[in-house]
Formats: structure tokens, C-alpha cells, sequence
């Protein structure tokens, strides 16, 4: 598996969080070329989804800092709520 992951906040956004073309145009090259492209941000996840439908890409997203993760079905994991996880399941 080839995957990319990145963050948004200041990386492909800038301070007033649009979404820098350039960044748009290769990431997307990326994806069509096969990379898995993971979305991570300190924001809410509906901000992490709502980016990746604009790059073009339904994987899983990591936002609000790493303690939610959002998987291609919508389902939100909460890692706060759980003491131990091993592996997450996120195709």
C-alpha cells in the first residue's frame, strides 16, 4: 500500500484555511497514482471530510488533534473513549 498522509492546518491551507490549488492539483496526481491519501488536522473532522471531498479523496481523515479518527463509512472513532487499541481498521 502506497499512502500519503498529511496535514492541513498551514501545510495545504494557508492562515485564513483555503486550500492552496497547487497542493489540490498534486495531491491529486498522487491519488492517481495510486496513493492512499490520509488527511490529518488539530480541527474537527467535519473539516477534515469536507477537505478531502474538495481534494477528491473518501479516505479516513485524523483530526481534533489525533483523538478522532473519521473511516470511509463516516463511523467516527473516539480515542479518548478507548484505554487500548492494537489496530484500527480503517479500509
Amino acid at each position: 500500500m502506497k499512502a500519503i498522509a498529511i496535514d492541513i492546518d498551514g501545510t495545504i491551507t494557508n492562515e485564513d484555511r483555503l486550500l492552496s490549488l497547487k497542493a489540490t492539483q498534486e495531491l491529486r496526481k498522487a491519488i492517481n497514482h495510486g496513493y492512499r491519501l490520509i488527511l490529518c488536522t488539530g480541527n474537527i473532522s467535519c473539516f477534515a471530510r469536507s477537505t478531502a471531498i474538495l481534494i477528491g479523496t473518501n479516505e479516513p481523515v485524523i483530526a481534533e488533534n489525533g483523538g478522532v479518527i473519521e473511516k470511509k463509512d463516516g463511523e467516527e472513532i473516539v480515542l479518548g473513549d478507548k484505554e487500548e487499541i492494537d489496530i484500527l481498521p480503517l479500509a
